[in-house]
């Protein structure tokens, strides 16, 4: 994994609600400013194809995205 993917990685597992591409983009320029745009939007669609991230899609809003969690034993929702 690139480093700019697990900067991507990182950011996302940081949140606890759905996201839109650009605040992805936001929150990662803050870590590492030279993370472009096509690289975020890139790494969002392999990581939904992967089943990591679910892709919700509103009638009126932008596309949202939000971890596939996974719940353990203790019935704690983890991120997988």
């Amino acid at each position: 994994m690139t480093q700019v993917r697990v900067i991507l990685c990182q950011v996302m597992a940081a949140r606890t609600s759905a996201f839109v591409a650009e605040e992805v983009g936001e929150w990662a320029r803050e870590i590492d400013r030279g993370i472009s745009s096509a690289s975020v939007y890139r790494a969002l669609s392999d990581l939904v194809a992967a089943g990591l991230l679910a892709e919700i899609e509103a009638p009126s809003e932008r596309r949202r995205y939000a971890l596939v969690l996974l719940e353990t034993n203790q019935g704690h929702l983890e991120p997988i």
